[in-house]
Formats: structure tokens, C-alpha cells, sequence
């Protein structure tokens, strides 16, 4: 009997390690993965997430309504593969800039009371149907994403640091757990 040979790759953290050996520019990590700024071009990030059904499903979504300005400009979505991350992928998309968390706290507050809405959940804000009528009564750009957020809302993670500022156009740049 003949025994099957592994063939290693590399593991996720060394995968990491040699993007920043390559002088990609660390930036800030998450649960699930790790973003870079492209060393070459400083307009973009590069995205390396482990395993994330949700957020790559929202950046497939992303990439496919590019001229949404509340959403994020994803360039490619790449399958990676890793010996300790089996369903790895990068995302290269543009950079962004941080969000003050108040910022994101008072935008909360405004919506449940512009809409007459009581909070469900601090990661969801709201319920089903409460994301329903918001995508009713917005402009098609952003009803889009509560219609979004109404479908997937199991997933849906507003914490403050899932969001991004383009200049001064708030951007929903990993809203999904």
C-alpha cells in the first residue's frame, strides 16, 4: 500500500509573515484575517482572510455594484491556498480611512430615531423588518444595503470598527460576521 505524500504549502502565519517580509505595510487584523497595504501601490489594500463564507459572499456583492459609494472598491477576490486555511482568499481592494466609533454610535441613534426604530442588537442594530422599511425609505444607493442587511442579517456585524470613510462618504467596509 502506497501512503499519500502531503505536499506542504505554507500555513497562514507563514503566508503573513512573507507579505510583510515583501514590504506589504501591516495595517490592522481581525478575526479572520489580516489587512496589508500593497507595497507598490499605497491606494490599495490586500485582504488575507482564513475562512470567512460571510464576508467573502458581501465582497462578491461589493464587486459586483462598484459604483455604490457607501461600499467598498474590491479590485479581485483570490482564492489562496494554505496548508492550515483551506478555503483562503485575498482580497484586493482600495484603501480606506478610519471612522471615529462615536461617529458610528451617533449614526446608530440617528437612524433608530429618523425611522422611529427600536434598537435590536448592538452588532445588528436592527431587526428584519425594521432594515426593510430603511431600504423603503432611502435612496436606492443605500436601500441597497439595508436590503442586503434584511437578507443576511444572521451575518450582519455593525461594530464600529467594520466601518471606513472614503474623504467623507462613509463606506460599510466588513459589515458581515
Amino acid at each position: 500500500m502506497v501512503s499519500k505524500m502531503k505536499i506542504s504549502a505554507e500555513t497562514y502565519r507563514e503566508y503573513i509573515t512573507r507579505l510583510h517580509d515583501m514590504d506589504f505595510k501591516f495595517l490592522g487584523q481581525g478575526a479572520f484575517g489580516t489587512v496589508f497595504e500593497h507595497p507598490t501601490f499605497s491606494n490599495v489594500a490586500v485582504k488575507v482572510v482564513k475562512a470567512d463564507s460571510a464576508y467573502k459572499k458581501y465582497a462578491e456583492f461589493c464587486a459586483q455594484h462598484k459604483s455604490n459609494p457607501w461600499l467598498p472598491k474590491i479590485a479581485d477576490l483570490t482564492p489562496v491556498k494554505l496548508d492550515d486555511a483551506p478555503r483562503a482568499y485575498v482580497v484586493f481592494m482600495e484603501k480606506l480611512q478610519p471612522v471615529k466609533p462615536e461617529f458610528i454610535d451617533e449614526l446608530r441613534e440617528s437612524m433608530a430615531a429618523k425611522f422611529r426604530l427600536r434598537r435590536w442588537s448592538e452588532t445588528q442594530w436592527f431587526d428584519r423588518a425594521s432594515w426593510r422599511k430603511i431600504a423603503e425609505e432611502t435612496p436606492p444607493q443605500f436601500a441597497m444595503i439595508a436590503t442586503y442587511f434584511a437578507n443576511n442579517l444572521n451575518q450582519v456585524d455593525l461594530t464600529p470598527s467594520n466601518f471606513m470613510r472614503r474623504g467623507n462618504q462613509l463606506v460599510f467596509n466588513d459589515p458581515m460576521a
